[in-house]
């Protein structure tokens, strides 16, 4: 392999921690918090983040006086199908980011999800930095992925699983699985827990709400979805639901994703069903406090969709708002543990009869009896020790 380290090195930086992630680095909240959240420990007097560029994005932003985004353009200038033009932007991405990590030579990197951790290794072997591994999910078994996909990021974690520092996973079951699998110290939990800065109890009601933005009454019953409107998180179930629920009975997704356009359709036939484009999410608990019920309807596609604990059930809780999930083992055992929710069968009569059944004083029921969910700054004392422990 050649000295990368040669290739226009500019002596980088002791106080510099990198964050690397194989996506454009737009809505970004576990990073940015784990930027802050280092920096103001003291940790690091420097940030950087490194991504891909698509659209009219800048190759670099700078976010603060003290963080910036790094992005590169990958895109393949030919068509190709797209699990090859995916796997080339990697492989292109991949080198640009060990070239970049080799001129910088930070003191820690932080590699978010398996596609960045070859790029990490690579760079820790010719740089002597230290590695963070920040699985976003249960890594090898990603929803949606295909049997090769499944393979070779098998292998790959495999592979270089042992060359890490530190590592931090967002559920207790994906935590578990690690530990057995691979026969690891137990990684460190560190759970997607948003930064809320205002009590919603503490907020002036003129402020912007989606309730407001939707010209709905107090009487009107308002179900949401936050995050990535995509395949297999019930989007569908839900539109079909809330089609045979009276028309007081509302349901409106928050965020941006492939199902867009068919939540839209539906919003065209049925007054009851909105969009709402995404914000920025240390406002999503804030935005969302007069709603009344979060969901969370993940269908049985994958171990990981069993297994993660997403961060919509914080922002949920967060809000003020009860959580209806589905019956898988993660997201149940949250409701199970802390209150506040309902879990339900992936099926579409089953969740049309229980929201049928829950009234607003059945939701205050729930929520006055809900225990009190942990908050960023518990989870961020977890997260500054496992990264003082990756540093050594």
């Amino acid at each position: 392999m050649p000295n990368l380290a040669s290739a226009g090195s500019s002596g980088g930086s002791p106080s510099l921690i990198c964050h690397i992630y194989f996506t454009a680095f737009n809505h970004e909240s576990r990073a940015r918090r784990g930027v802050d959240a280092v920096l103001a420990a003291g940790l690091a007097d420097r940030a950087e983040a490194i991504g891909y560029r698509i659209d009219d994005q800048k190759p670099r932003e700078q976010i603060t006086d003290n963080y910036a985004v790094r992005r590169f353009a990958v895109d393949i200038p030919f068509p190709l199908p797209r699990l090859i033009g995916r796997s080339f932007s990697w492989l292109l991405w991949s080198f640009l980011t060990v070239i970049a990590l080799v001129r910088r030579r930070p003191k820690l990197i932080q590699v978010h999800a398996i596609a960045a951790l070859p790029a990490g290794v690579f760079a820790k072997w010719l740089t002597g930095s230290k590695i963070l591994y920040d699985a976003h999910d249960l890594e090898t078994e990603r929803t949606g992925w295909t049997p090769v996909q499944r393979r070779v990021s098998k292998w790959m974690e495999r592979l270089f699983i042992g060359q890490v520092d530190g590592m931090i996973v967002v559920s207790d079951m994906i935590a578990d699985w690690y530990e057995r699998e691979y026969k690891m110290p137990r990684p460190a939990l560190v759970r997607n827990i948003p930064i809320v800065s205002t009590r919603t109890s503490d907020i002036d009601p003129s402020e912007p709400s989606l309730r407001r933005a939707l010209g709905l009454t107090d009487d009107d019953f308002l179900y949401i979805y936050i995050g990535a409107i995509g395949d297999y998180r019930g989007i569908e179930l839900l539109i079909d639901a809330f089609a045979q629920l009276p028309p007081n009975y509302h349901f409106c997704t928050l965020g941006y994703g492939d199902l867009v356009e068919t939540v839209e359709a539906a919003a065209a036939r049925y007054p009851n069903i909105h969009h709402h484009p995404a914000i920025p999410g240390a406002q999503v608990p804030l935005f969302v406090r007069d709603a009344d019920v979060g969901t969370c309807i993940l269908e049985d596609v994958s171990m990981n969709h069993r297994l993660t604990l997403p961060n919509k059930l914080f922002e949920t809780r967060h809000g003020g708002l009860a959580a209806l999930v589905s019956d898988l083992p993660a997201i149940k055992d949250f409701v199970d543990r802390f209150g506040g929710g309902w879990s339900v069968a992936h099926d579409v009569d089953a969740v049309v009869n229980l929201i049928r059944s829950i009234d607003k004083a059945e939701i205050q029921r729930v929520m006055k009896t809900a225990k009190p969910i942990p908050t960023w700054d518990e989870e961020v004392q977890v997260f500054l020790a496992e990264t003082r422990r990756a540093l050594g």
